[in-house]
């Protein structure tokens, strides 16, 4: 059951009180709440009741917001306090937010309320976990030290202070072409090539934590300049605050978005001056107008010859003839039908490929008339997509391969995950081109486990807390290394989320229902299978029937409710075994 939340509430209006719990419960149902008035009443409740978040009135008359603020930060510093108040000024608000309040709220927009509250219990959280993290970097040193320096991804840490890189690690030398010792000899402006001013500011945000995700543009040793996308968190060593940064190069993908967009700008063009083909169709098949483009695209000399062969579209041009009573149907229920991917009939017999767009014509009393519909050749594309796929393919069996040389099991493991996940997707019939990316994200979901020492990954007893933190960061790890590979399918949110859970209890971001992609509900299902019905370096294999029991006992819990019916289709009624 999931724990209530508890507020504790400083006014003296049981309204405005009631007022604050209602917007309160709207966002958080499981919410308890008690009402104070005096500053001994907030002291005693502070003890007793244990606030999760304390609101308060700025003005009482026996008592007001600042003194409840200052008594908090002494006794619960951790926890959110939030000032409620009928009017105030910025300078106001400014005080009060730079006396350590949380947040303020205007009553006359107490419908933020619900917002607030929510963002600083998820801040509270974030701060906690943070701390924890912070407080296991400190007792393993030596260990996030090696992390640092044998990081594939680029790291630099900066002091906020004045911009000097502190430390930088091999691949940072590698990307900007400077030995380590030099970084370490130059500042932050040296690398931006924003004003130093904006340097500034942009740190500021890094070290209060108002930002973390940054994107710049670095000079490299050579003068060439680079897109980059920074994340930027605060570390404490020796009682100081720094920036530990971690860079990726985005140019290739800032350059493939140009051209994505000169690419739609040219669509537009072509769009506008009608090199698509343009028809409208009767519901019983017939074309009763077409433009030249249509005509050719379908391959004949004229939209005469076109419209006059035509008495069945359906039958004549569709490939699969039940596509058009399919668009017909979802039309009944919605006005247009978008980038509907289909296969026509050329005059010759030829196939062409075509994304098409549909919508209905009806007279002033609802009753349908026409489709019409602009259509694109798209059979190019499609084969460009075909072989982008088939590289990507290669990829990923390229990652597949490497991380199998470091660690068999996990290679394995990955193929059989990636074999049933394709069978489980397929008998939830979903989209062949989906089923296809989750196999791809499939074979490599556990690369991020390429940045923990083999021997925690062969460990035969129980991992320490540290162990075990690292263990549920290789979901993350993963997630960094495939986002920067060009795909059509979220590849890098699949690895990502195939460790979250329905109800919420997963890592690494705690997402719950459809938080959660498809795609990484079906992976979870599958990964917890085959990791139960196989043996580990710490238990022997538990079995198929063992793991099927796990899914029924959690599922819509832990596990998505359609997914574990499907896995358990597949394994008791048709047979389906894991392979070796």
């Amino acid at each position: 059951m999931k724990q209530e939340l508890r507020v504790l509430i400083i006014e003296d209006l049981p309204t405005d009180a009631e007022l604050c719990e209602r917007e309160i419960r709207k966002a958080i149902p499981q919410s308890v709440f008690r009402r104070v008035e005096t500053q001994k009443d907030y002291l005693a409740n502070l003890e007793s009741f244990r606030p999760d978040i304390i609101l308060s009135d700025y003005r009482l008359p026996n008592f007001d917001g600042m003194t409840a603020l200052k008594l908090a930060l002494e006794r619960v510093p951790e926890t959110p306090f939030l000032i409620i108040t009928g009017s105030m000024n910025e300078e106001t608000a400014v005080a009060c937010m730079k006396a350590g309040a949380w947040d303020y709220i205007i009553k006359e927009h107490i419908k933020r309320l619900g917002a607030a509250v929510t963002a600083a219990l998820e801040r509270k959280q974030t701060r906690q976990e943070y701390q924890r993290a912070e407080e296991g970097r400190r007792n393993s040193e030596m260990l996030f030290r090696k992390l640092f320096e044998d990081h594939a991804a680029v790291k630099l840490i900066i002091d906020p202070n004045n911009g000097n890189i502190v430390d930088a690690n091999a691949a940072a030398a590698n990307f900007y072409g400077r030995s380590r010792e030099h970084l370490k000899q130059m500042n932050i402006q040296d690398i931006n090539t924003l004003p130093s001013e904006r340097i500034k500011e942009e740190m500021e945000k890094a070290r209060t934590e108002k930002r973390i995700h940054f994107e710049f543009r670095h000079r490299r040793a050579d003068g060439s300049i680079r897109d980059v996308e920074v994340f930027s968190s605060k570390i404490e060593v020796g009682g100081k605050d720094f920036l530990h940064s971690i860079i990726h190069d985005i140019t290739d993908r800032r350059q493939a978005e140009k051209a994505l967009r000169e690419s739609e700008g040219k669509y537009r063009s072509i769009f506008e001056n009608a090199q698509e083909g343009i028809y409208r169709s009767t519901p019983e098949g017939r074309f009763v107008l077409a433009n030249q483009a249509m005509a050719r695209i379908l391959g004949y000399e004229s939209p005469e010859e076109l419209i006059s062969s035509m008495s069945d579209i359906g039958r004549q041009i569709y490939v699969d003839p039940e596509e058009r009573i399919r668009t017909m149907k979802l039309l009944e229920k919605q006005p247009t039908v978008h980038s509907r991917e289909v296969q026509f009939y050329k005059k010759d017999g030829s196939v062409v490929w075509v994304s098409r767009n549909m919508h209905t014509v009806c007279d002033d009393n609802g009753k349908l008339l026409f489709y019409e519909g602009i259509v694109t050749d798209i059979t190019e594309r499609k084969a460009s997509v075909e072989r982008l796929h088939r590289a990507l393919g290669a990829t990923v069996r390229a990652i597949a391969t490497t991380v199998e040389l470091r660690d068999p099991y996990t290679a394995g493991h990955q193929r059989r995950v990636a074999d049933l996940a394709r069978s489980i997707a397929t008998g939830m019939r979903l989209d062949p081109d989906r089923i296809e990316g989750l196999r791809l994200a499939a074979i490599v979901h556990d690369l991020g486990k390429v940045s923990i020492p083999a021997e925690i990954l062969s460990k035969p007893s129980k991992l320490s807390e540290i162990e075990l933190a690292l263990i549920k960061g290789h979901p993350q790890t993963g997630c960094e290394i495939l986002k920067e590979v060009e795909s059509s399918w979220p590849l890098a949110e699949i690895v990502c989320q195939h460790h979250e859970r329905m109800d919420g209890s997963g890592y690494p971001r705690g997402l719950k229902g459809d938080e959660i992609l498809m795609e990484a509900r079906i992976m979870a299902v599958a990964d917890v299978v085959e990791s139960m019905a196989s043996h580990r370096p710490y238990r022997p294999a538990l079995g198929v029937d063992a793991a099927l029991d796990e899914l029924e006992k959690y599922k819509g819990v832990h596990y998505d409710a359609d997914v574990v019916d499907a896995c358990l289709t597949l394994f008791r009624e048709k047979g389906y075994t894991l392979r070796a």
